[in-house]
């Protein structure tokens, strides 16, 4: 197998780092409009997401972080709140493994669910609906 290029490999760790940008975006934008009372098929829903990230996400260290996120009792789907929480506090688990700042994760949920935080700002649906559509891009080239 050949060696990659610098510039090849430079194009990796940008694409890698789009993709990880994209699908905190994706997961933090769903917990945040979560419903406050899920049904049990919108609290599935979340782990069956988190358990395709875990097959088809081509990372794959972090792949196995979103099957060990699934399966934790940190996730908690009962909630709006619990589910922002728990985004955040996986969050935190990536951004420990990758040496980055923590987020105090109760003030985030607070400021998550504040009036002002859940007023649609313009667009949030279409940036929502882009940030899916650029990880399945990403995902689907990685493959190539």
């Amino acid at each position: 197998m050949p060696s990659q290029s610098k510039e090849q490999k430079e194009l990796m760790l940008k694409e890698k780092a789009e993709i990880g940008r994209s699908t905190w975006r994706l997961l933090h934008g769903i917990a945040r409009r979560y419903p406050d009372s899920p049904t049990r098929q919108e609290k599935q829903a979340v782990h069956d997401l988190l358990g395709s990230l875990h097959i088809i996400y081509p990372c794959k260290p972090c792949a196995s972080a979103f099957s060990l996120f699934k399966n934790s009792p940190i996730l908690d789907t009962t909630s709006r709140s619990s589910l922002i929480f728990s985004m955040c506090t996986f969050h935190n688990f990536v951004n420990i493994k990758l040496g980055k700042p923590l987020t105090d994760c109760s003030v985030y949920t607070a400021a998550q669910l504040s009036p002002l935080a859940r007023s649609s700002p313009p667009g949030i649906i279409k940036r929502l609906h882009d940030a899916a559509l650029s990880i399945i891009q990403n995902i689907k080239m990685s493959y190539r």
